[in-house]
């Protein structure tokens, strides 16, 4: 085992410690943001029988059919709770991370070198900053196709050169090709990898040909979705795509730029897009330089799959380009665009490091290697200083989903609510009764089983000298139904207050009517800083609590709170009537 300096182990640790600090944070913002209720995108996926019949079809720009047997398999197998999603999203990053590393050692990287670039990849793509990859289940298909993609062009090289092992490379192809529209460049990818590796004409042949045939079936029967830009208007507009890709390639790295001290000395720094121009015009230049630096000296086959991935997603950042440059450069910064762009970032650092030969000098192999290193410490460590911001996107993610739970659970046209996690509300409740009937997400709470009961079939009620808050106000929204039986008319109702049981906000808060009969549900989900700051004991923030319920006219309302433990205590004040 080679000896390690002091200064190299102090690398070390750092590395190790960003890549352990980063998969923590990012996991524990996925906690924050998780919900089983779906989001946005993923309203159109409800149900297998829906998904099913449209596997094939478009989603705006893409064909999904390989995440939409994802969905399937969470509504069959996991009740369609969006966790089993998120524990493939990680899973597949750490398996994406597992097999740069392995490539890397197999293209004979020193064991230090090796251990310090798995550490500082491991904290690219597990970084925080692609946050809304991972706290939304639907983005699934965001890892997917570069993983799938990232393991073609590596079997490009590795693969034996039998009828299965050109299979593998070519099911790995459709595999990113059927997981987003960005892995329509996996297979050609792979093709030049395999030519410019050495590989047989039979390899290259049959990877080009499965690739234009990929490619010719995803556009059989293809319409540019209405809100976007058209790909072939893009290439009238060539200086706005070029500069959207730009930003997108420095992206995650040019706003942590922005807002940092860089900015007192480079004063254009403080705008992101400016920022994140710069640093993927510098992106674009390395890319061009270790690509040529690798065709010049020919290394083993085996490096020419982190060429390969920079050239898979340099293309991607063309295509996405194309198709949204009429939306503005600062939609490049889109933290989804972060799971590509610092897989982008990850390769370029793994190819200076691998790109050596036995011919280059010892001092320049060094000198390379120092360069990049001190570069990826640099853009890691930055980064870094930025993990607050996904926490950040995970916190927003919380308070929307929260705030939207209770009104679907109960059927409550709350369309101000509602809007934040899809812009059409009628399709959210239409959806929703879908998902009840098949039990699915939000849906199988066991809070569902409560609608309906007596509250004192639920649990005794706690003395009121345990619990704090109060019932503050009530709102009629616009929507009724028709009672049970032959009951009479309800009204959607939302209400809200504040509670703190068990010295702690309260879990849940329940509403019923005149008989005690369960009517609503609602959660703790707005800040009152005037209740911490005029309660003694109150020590949280979020202490607040929305509810939604259906009641009828005359009906005297009663919340009470649900602690951590189980434990049911009356809010007062007890007297909310709904009126006529």
């Amino acid at each position: 085992m080679p000896s390690l300096s002091v200064s190299r182990a102090v690398l070390l640790a750092a590395a190790i410690l960003l890549a352990l600090v980063s998969g923590l944070l990012s996991l524990k913002g996925a906690l924050i943001g998780y919900s089983p209720l779906p989001f946005w995108d993923q309203w159109d996926f409800v149900g297998n029988g829906e998904i099913w019949s449209r596997l094939f079809a478009q989603h705006n720009e893409h064909r999904i059919p390989l995440p939409r047997l994802f969905f399937m398999l969470d509504n069959t197998l996991f009740g369609g709770r969006n966790a089993f999603l998120l524990i493939v999203v990680f899973g597949t990053q750490l398996a994406l991370w597992g097999g740069l590393v392995w490539v890397a050692m197999r293209a004979g990287l020193p064991l230090w070198d090796l251990v310090l670039a798995g550490g500082l990849v491991g904290a690219l793509i597990v970084s925080p900053y692609q946050m809304e990859n991972f706290y939304w289940g639907f983005q699934v298909q965001f890892v997917l196709v570069y993983f799938f993609g990232v393991m073609c062009i590596w079997q490009a090289v590795a693969a034996p050169h039998t009828l299965l092992g050109h299979g593998v490379v070519i099911a790995l192809g459709l595999a990113s090709a059927a997981s987003l529209s960005a892995g329509l460049v996996a297979l050609p990818s792979a093709a030049l990898v395999a030519y410019f590796a050495g590989q047989s004409r039979l390899r290259v042949g049959l990877t080009a040909a499965a690739g234009l045939a990929v490619i010719a079936l995803y556009f059989y029967g293809y319409h540019s979705p209405a809100g976007h830009s058209n790909p072939s208007d893009g290439l009238r507009h060539p200086i706005e795509v070029v500069y959207y890709a730009l930003v997108y390639l420095g992206g995650p790295i040019g706003f942590a730029l922005s807002r940092s001290v860089a900015t007192e000395l480079v004063p254009l720094l403080a705008d992101p897009v400016q920022a994140a121009k710069l640093v993927g015009a510098f992106g674009a230049v390395c890319s061009i330089a270790l690509l040529t630096l690798t065709y010049r000296r020919r290394p083993q086959p085996i490096v020419y799959v982190f060429a390969g991935v920079v050239v898979f997603i340099g293309l991607t950042a063309i295509m996405t380009a194309l198709g949204r440059w009429e939306f503005g450069a600062p939609q490049a910064l889109a933290s989804r665009y972060a799971t590509p762009v610092l897989l982008f970032w990850a390769a370029l650092f793994l190819l200076g490091l691998t790109c050596r030969t036995d011919k280059a000098s010892a001092r320049l192999s060094a000198y390379q290697s120092g360069l990049t290193i001190g570069t990826a410490m640099a853009i890691t460590g930055l980064l870094a200083t930025e993990a607050g911001h996904g926490l950040d996107l995970a916190r927003a993610q919380h308070d929307r989903m929260r705030n939207a739970e209770t009104a679907v659970m109960t059927g409550v046209p709350d369309y101000e609510r509602l809007m934040a996690v899809y812009p059409v509300p009628e399709h959210i409740l239409a959806q929703g009764d879908h998902m009840r009937r098949l039990r699915l997400g939000v849906f199988r709470r066991p809070q569902m089983d409560w609608l309906g009961q007596s509250i004192d079939a639920l649990g005794p009620i706690m003395a009121d000298d345990l619990c704090l808050g109060s019932f503050d106000s009530q709102e009629r929204l616009p929507g009724q139904r028709d009672g049970a039986g032959s009951g009479p008319v309800e009204f959607a109702i939302r209400a809200s207050g504040w509670a703190w049981i068990d010295r702690a906000p309260a879990r849940w808060l329940i509403l019923t009517d005149s008989q005690r009969k369960v009517v609503g549900l609602g959660r703790t989900v707005v800040s009152r800083p005037d209740v911490m700051a005029a309660v003694p004991g109150v020590d949280a923030l979020t202490t607040g609590w929305v509810a939604h319920g259906w009641v009828a006219s005359g009906q005297q309302m009663q919340a009470y709170a649900v602690g951590v433990h189980g434990g049911l205590c009356a809010l007062p004040p007890t007297e909310h009537f709904v009126t006529p």
